[in-house]
């Protein structure tokens, strides 16, 4: 991770920049790495950052927190608890509520997963989340100033692409649609235009010329640079068995819903546009 990939600590609401605050001063007490990811990471990139908004309010807060085992992640929820700041939920575990108002889903990943690319909550386990691809995600985050001194780590979009996609396919939430409808639409415009007319400018000739189709395109190649192997394989699984127009059209009906009426076709066009762009791109 290198420089400050964005600047929007004039930006940011107070509350949300003293809630990171605070976590990222445990956090590395604990020796704990993390990324912002969800919601927040979408609105701190494409909101605060390129002035997109993505027309709906959100104020909970998903961390993913790499650890080695569940008593690392327990030491990180209680030291926060200790602040004084936050409570814990009793019925929701890995969920605390900063200062009675703001939901904080802590998400664990790294050497705790059993197996690798799955979270099963303790004690019973029966809770399970996908948390495949998180790694790839942390090792490419971008870094982004909420205050003078203070760099958060944040999912990039290409890597919040890869985490939407695969929370749709387990729980076929319109929120987990809307925002993928988002990235493709608009990642050319948020930050990636001056690549499409320079090192990406085939990509412009080959789309016609189309800023959101070279857009698409450019999401999955930088998708496919971010993934690893078996994550490749699970994104391309899934728009094989869901992004095709013959045999199952529930995503591109999904998105094509969140673009707006009467736009099939334009979904199924980013999604192919997508789909290309991790097909020709050598993985991580």
């Amino acid at each position: 991770m290198s420089n400050i990939s964005l600047d929007v600590s004039a930006k940011i609401d107070s509350a949300l920049a003293e809630l990171l605050e605070t976590m990222d001063r445990h956090a590395r007490a604990l020796n704990t790495p993390f990324f912002v990811a969800g919601a927040t990471a979408r609105d701190l990139i494409l909101d605060l950052g390129y002035q997109i908004s993505a027309g709906r309010v959100t104020r909970d807060l998903d961390l993913a927190v790499m650890v080695e085992g569940w008593d690392a992640y327990d030491r990180l929820n209680q030291a926060l608890v200790a602040t004084g700041q936050f409570v814990e939920n009793s019925r929701i575990h890995h969920r605390l509520l900063y200062k009675d108002s703001w939901p904080v889903d802590l998400i664990p990943f790294g050497p705790v997963e059993a197996p690798p690319g799955t979270i099963a909550w303790p004690p019973d386990r029966a809770e399970v989340m996908k948390v495949l691809g998180f790694r790839e995600i942390l090792e490419q985050r971008l870094l982004v100033r909420i205050r003078k001194g203070l760099d958060v780590p944040v999912a990039s979009l290409a890597g919040l692409a890869v985490m939407k996609l695969i929370a749709w396919h387990e729980r076929r939430a319109e929120r987990d649609a809307a925002d993928l409808a988002l990235l493709l639409k608009h990642y050319a415009a948020a930050g990636n235009e001056e690549r499409l007319f320079g090192e990406q400018q085939e990509l412009l000739k080959a789309e016609g010329h189309d800023h959101e189709r070279a857009g698409a395109r450019l999401l999955g190649r930088d998708m496919a640079r971010l993934m690893a192997q078996a994550t490749r394989a699970a994104v391309l699984a899934i728009l094989r068995d869901v992004a095709d127009p013959e045999t199952n059209d529930r995503l591109i009906t999904a998105i094509g819903q969140k673009l707006g009426m009467d736009q099939y076709e334009e979904a199924e066009t980013l999604l192919g546009c997508l789909k290309r762009g991790i097909d020709e791109t050598a993985a991580a």
